[in-house]
């Protein structure tokens, strides 16, 4: 009876959602991109459209899902790309993430996702907070700028 107990304790415990520290709650929710920009040569690049259509979701457990289309669509699947280089259409990444403490940058733990080479990566990125938007970047070279969708 009392391994029985054990057993089944063992589970409750085990389907328990694990909860990020902090620093990594802050980001929890749906964000809507808004901006995708990039800078050459102190010029402002829109690679996904000046309306870009995405969203990043950050879990209260620590998990992540970024997904990023151009807009307007591509006429065809057939013009869609998976190399980040080749100015796609769409990507999209998922794994994990943790905030340092002072939420001055997210660090994207990658596991899987159309940037072949993110994979197994860790992506570290300046963030600010303003209220409900997210800027993810370094102003005047490259910003990501969403709003709180939740």
């Amino acid at each position: 009876m009392k391994r029985l107990l054990m057993c089944v304790l063992s589970a409750i415990w085990l389907v328990q959602p694990i909860e990020a520290n902090s620093e990594d709650s802050i980001l929890a929710g749906t964000w809507k991109l808004v901006e995708f920009t990039n800078y050459e040569g102190g010029v402002a690049t829109h690679p996904f459209g000046v309306s870009p259509i995405g969203y990043f979701i950050y879990t209260k457990a620590g998990f992540l899902s970024i997904q990023i289309l151009k807009n307007p669509l591509p006429e065809t699947l057939n013009t869609l790309s998976v190399t980040f280089s080749e100015q796609p259409s769409y990507v999209g990444y998922f794994g994990r993430y943790v905030v340092d403490k002072d939420l001055s940058y997210v660090i994207h733990q990658v596991e899987g996702g159309t940037i072949l080479n993110y994979i197994g990566t860790d992506q570290k990125r300046p963030i600010r907070l303003d209220g409900d938007r997210l800027i993810i970047g370094v102003q005047g070279k490259w910003e990501r700028v969403l709003v709180r969708e939740e």
